[in-house]
């Protein structure tokens, strides 16, 4: 839960063994300095609350406010803490933290990972409790928080992530790691070392742009130029998102990624090593022309990174479209095919518990052919037409 007025909120999700936290859990947090009194207490604990935004209840502020608070503090299962080695904050935020959580399909291939970590499931319906599972991912984080190199690399540093440079002009080698399962980018460099693999041997191949697809907490994969592994990224792949950047072979440039300690978090291009980059959109699916891209801000006041969803318009299975909205804000646009499974109206936690859902059918063959955005004030109004082919539109406002 946040009230209004805090300037702070703390993760959904436990930093010691990353599972969610549940309704009713007992979870512990750290004082933050804005709390009142003499002084902000060392540690707090309380029962967790999920978050949700409920118009009836005062206590309660927009979903938009969320974003604005710039400051959050770690929070664990109190069971996990008392379980746990002392550890370093500042290490736990950079490795494990993310804007986003991870999908379904990951959360699932996640279980899987830590059931065959647990002792004693030969048998096909071994009883696994959920502390056997969560012993398990306390080990895992515990070996990767605890390193002594990762430990002493982020010592004292005050930057959230650190950067380094690599000239393009010359072979790039590149480092891989694995944490539970996941195979990450580590880094890169002009120069070979230990395990390191060859990325690009001829600059030539940078002079057809960069990719590079991520998950929640990391690099996962890049590709300088189109490669096997863009042009078979035609099809979704849920937690999985995609940046493409332009690079120029008449122009010099350099490449600059930034590191949490363990993994690679963010790769740009940039004609300076001091120059400083927002954060880039990252999209579900890489677009068929990056480059001839149109962006339409609904929101002024959205900022951070940009996740682009894809929204399919032309295919003649599609029955219609359903928008998600929340005090206001569109939060979400589906299209619906024939026999589909409408469980999507309750997945999200939270927030969607208060969505409202707007349902606009389409005859067969129909398709959107313009998108429209009300220009009025104020400028952050999200209302948008969706104009088809026969002349009608759907609005939300």
């Amino acid at each position: 839960m946040m009230e209004e007025g805090r300037s702070f909120h703390w993760m959904s999700f436990c930093c010691l063994c990353l599972f969610d936290f549940c309704d009713g859990d007992r979870v512990i947090r750290p004082g933050h300095p804005s709390e009142s009194g003499s002084g902000a207490p060392a540690t707090v604990e309380f029962d967790y609350e999920t978050l949700i935004f409920n118009p009836e209840s005062p206590r309660y502020i927009s979903p938009r406010q969320w974003g604005r608070t710039r400051s959050f503090v770690l929070a664990a299962h109190l069971d996990c803490q008392r379980r746990f080695p002392p550890f370093d904050k500042h290490v736990v935020s950079n490795l494990l933290c993310h804007d986003f959580p991870p999908s379904d399909s990951r959360k699932r291939e996640r279980m899987l990972v830590l059931q065959q970590c647990c002792p004693d499931t030969s048998g096909e319906h071994a009883d696994i409790t959920l502390d056997a599972l969560q012993e398990q991912a306390r080990i895992g984080v515990r070996d990767l928080i605890l390193a002594p190199n990762l430990v002493k690399f982020l010592a004292g540093k005050t930057a959230r992530y650190l950067h380094f440079v690599v000239d393009p002009s010359k072979p790039i080698w590149g480092l891989s790691a694995t944490f539970e399962n996941a195979r990450y980018l580590q880094g890169l460099s002009n120069k070979d070392g230990k395990n390191a693999f060859l990325v690009v041997s001829d600059p030539q191949q940078l002079s057809d742009g960069v990719y590079f697809a991520s998950d929640h907490l990391g690099v996962r994969a890049v590709s300088f130029g189109e490669t096997d592994m863009t042009r078979s990224s035609n099809y979704e792949q849920p937690g999985i998102w995609w940046t493409f950047q332009n690079t120029n072979r008449s122009q010099r440039y350099f490449l600059k990624w930034y590191s949490d300690g363990f993994k690679m978090r963010d790769l740009h291009v940039v004609k300076s090593p001091e120059d400083v980059l927002a954060p880039l959109a990252r999209w579900s699916l890489l677009p068929p022309n990056p480059e001839a891209i149109w962006y339409l801000n609904l929101d002024d006041r959205a900022g951070g990174r940009h996740y682009f969803k894809v929204l399919e318009c032309e295919s003649p299975e599609i029955t219609g479209y359903s928008a998600c909205l929340l005090d206001e804000d569109l939060l979400y646009l589906h299209s619906h095919r024939e026999s589909e499974d409408f469980s999507f109206y309750r997945e999200g936690r939270g927030d969607r518990l208060h969505a409202v859902w707007l349902y606009f059918p389409v005859e067969k063959h129909e398709r959107i052919v313009e998108v429209w955005r009300l220009r009025r004030r104020p400028k952050f109004w999200r209302d948008i037409l969706l104009v088809r082919y026969k002349g009608r539109t759907d609005g939300n406002r």
